[in-house]
């Protein structure tokens, strides 16, 4: 990923940023929409999406979780922006990057990440961070391109499985117990789908 995709994509800003905003409403919906119909969501299930970029995953979690809470953390001012305009007023919406959750722990029922994983300062540690928000038998949706993992964090991943059991491995470490994984094509590229459970017993890695 160029320097200034990664700036336009990952903190966006200025007239570039709301550009990538306008592209990420319509070339991630399908992604957003796949992953949250992954979670067992029920009307009243607290939620958090991080790395909500234009909002269009927070306005399906709002209509899923009516009772709930629905809240979420992007570190852009431009996003937080476009998301305010496109959600319902009671969408909670800070400016806050994954590595520093300005929740208690156990906080949320679910957590939801579409195609910004790959952008996480720390993996290792954001993804530690992301369980301590969650409540104890919460889940954690992550949609991501298999192409932009690859190039961001394991080039030297051959196949999509190695990237998905790497991925796998890394959540087993956070204390998250991955319960469905899944690789499906998207136009030219493929798509990675993962769901994990905050496991009771923190460092345990799926077999």
């Amino acid at each position: 990923m160029s320097r200034l995709a990664h700036n336009a994509f990952g903190l966006p800003r200025g007239v570039l940023g709301r550009i990538a905003g306008w592209i990420m409403s319509r070339g991630n919906a399908d992604m957003e929409r796949a992953i949250v119909d992954a979670l067992p969501l029920s009307p009243d299930t607290h939620v958090l999406e991080v790395g909500f970029g234009p909002g269009v995953g927070l306005r399906l979690l709002a209509e899923r979780c009516p009772a709930g809470r629905v809240a979420g953390a992007d570190p852009s001012p431009v996003m937080v922006r476009q998301a305010r305009r496109r959600v319902p007023s009671g969408v909670e919406l800070v400016e806050a990057g994954v590595s520093d959750l300005p929740w208690p722990d156990g906080t949320f029922d679910a957590v939801v990440s579409c195609n910004n994983i790959m952008l996480w300062p720390d993996l290792p540690a954001d993804l530690r961070e992301v369980t301590r928000v969650l409540r104890p038998g919460g889940w954690l949706g992550i949609a991501v391109h298999a192409w932009a993992l690859r190039k961001s964090t394991w080039p030297d991943a051959v196949t999509d499985a190695e990237l998905l059991d790497r991925l796998t491995a890394r959540l087993g470490a956070a204390g998250l117990a991955v319960q469905r994984r899944q690789a499906a094509p998207r136009g030219r590229h493929v798509a990675l789908y993962v769901t994990a459970t905050r496991d009771p017993v923190p460092g345990a890695v799926p077999g």
